[in-house]
């Protein structure tokens, strides 16, 4: 009986969020499929979610916890002490600046990538840009939307290297079916024919939350019976509590604090519409919860969305500057609507049934990797010479001193002049002082010009 095919999985941390999520159910749907796992973070962390993956992998390793210097050689050594079929990197810096010293030392072994979304204001394109510079050392690139290949195949990537796996979802566990509206909104004292508009995620600026805010405050000043509630938390949430404070809009936008990933299913099955005006995305893990629980989504047309959010199931809006008052006309008309709003949501969901199911995901991957497999004995990438092989591993240990440096005299600099400057200017935020924070961002903008 031949030995099951060995993944090496190659991650940052096991923080939680779509990309560990996608990391998550990956190796959940390879493990159903006979693959074994074993999954190596590169970056120190808490990691919150390892006991979470410890369920699907068959082992976990911490890279991190090894001297900068070490870490390559003992990385390679693991490898070799396993029967891999194949390595996946996934938003490992330092797996990328490693990569030729690993594929010099580790001939054998075929090499994939996958990445989420480009993010433009870090390094020209983050992860994506950095998949480009190392193209020549994987044998296949995988990317979560056609719109991000096409950016990648832009900056000189051969097509015919590249894949498109969405990230998908379990409908069975994402099913409006398993919950009861009528008691769920009882419970947080909703009436029965409200409408409501869930807004949900980390409260940063990638999500917009000060044109959320004022994109519901122009709706609820419109429509008298729509109820907002406003799921997460972060560095904006001083900003959201003194927002509605002075407008006196507590009792139409209710502001939950972040919630449980359990939670996060209750409030979406008492929902109608789910409203995400986010700067960037890949294909956001959010959109396809609230697609799933029937929930129509209004959402920014970035990334790969309108791959996933069609006319005849939710709305993209347009980036520009007319997107908050564009925003708030779709929401009203979608308000006012009953009928649109079911026929949108049960469309939302059967669209996942058709074409988005997590067993698509886990045949579509296992595809994947066994075609990376068979391009690596068929049509293999150049071998690495000695002298790129050295100049990685010289540039990987640098880079991870310099790291461990910056953060050991960061922390020992605490409290420094700007960090309690910092510190200060959000507690007067947190206090009220919200209309400091336009003035804030563009001094940062300048400042990092």
């Amino acid at each position: 009986m031949p030995a099951p095919k060995h993944l090496l999985c190659l991650y940052p941390w096991m923080e939680i969020g779509g990309a560990d999520k996608f990391n998550l159910d990956l190796l959940g749907c390879l493990r159903s499929r006979g693959w074994v796992s074993t999954v190596v973070t590169t970056l120190p962390s808490r990691h919150p979610w390892r006991a979470n993956f410890e369920r699907v992998a068959d082992e976990v390793l911490d890279l991190a916890q090894e001297k900068p210097e070490d870490r390559p050689t003992r990385l390679v050594e693991w490898a070799r002490q396993r029967q891999l079929t194949a390595a996946l990197l996934s938003h490992s810096g330092a797996s990328y600046r490693l990569l030729p010293f690993l594929r010099a030392h580790l001939p054998h072994l075929p090499f994939v990538d996958y990445c989420h979304m480009e993010e433009l204001n870090w390094d020209n394109g983050g992860f994506p840009r950095m998949s480009l510079h190392q193209s020549a050392h994987l044998d296949l690139q995988v990317v979560s939307s056609e719109h991000l290949k096409t950016w990648l195949c832009a900056g000189g990537a051969a097509a015919d290297r590249i894949e498109v796996c969405t990230t998908n979802i379990d409908l069975s566990n994402w099913n409006p079916a398993a919950h009861d509206r009528a008691q769920l909104r009882q419970a947080l004292e909703i009436p029965d024919t409200a409408p409501v508009v869930l807004y949900a995620g980390r409260l940063v600026p990638q999500k917009q939350p000060r044109l959320a805010l004022s994109v519901m405050r122009q709706v609820a000043a419109a429509n008298p019976d729509v109820l907002f509630l406003i799921a997460g938390d972060g560095q904006y949430a001083g900003y959201v509590r003194g927002y509605l404070r002075h407008h006196g809009l507590g009792h139409r936008i209710r502001m939950l604090g972040a919630v449980r990933n359990e939670r996060m299913h209750e409030l979406l099955a008492l929902s109608d519409l789910f409203f995400l005006p986010s700067e960037m995305e890949g294909i956001s893990l959010a959109i396809f919860e609230a697609m799933a629980m029937r929930v129509v989504p209004v959402s920014a047309d970035v990334g790969g969305q309108a791959e996933l959010v069609t006319p005849d199931c939710g709305v993209l809006i347009q980036r520009g500057p007319n997107e908050g008052n564009a925003y708030a006309q779709a929401l009203l008309k979608l308000l006012r609507d009953r009928a649109a709003l079911t026929r949108l949501g049960a469309a939302a969901r059967q669209r996942l049934q058709n074409h988005f199911r997590l067993d698509q995901m886990g045949d579509r991957m296992e595809a994947v990797l066994n075609r990376a497999i068979e391009l690596h004995q068929t049509n293999p990438r150049p071998p690495v010479s000695a002298e790129v092989a050295a100049d990685a591993l010289h540039r990987t240990i640098a880079f991870a001193r310099q790291f461990e440096m910056e953060t050991r005299e960061a922390q020992a600099a605490r409290p420094n002049w700007r960090r309690r400057v910092r510190q200060g200017y959000w507690n007067l935020v947190d206090r009220g002082a919200w209309w400091l924070v336009p003035g804030w961002e563009r001094l940062e903008s300048l400042i990092r010009k």
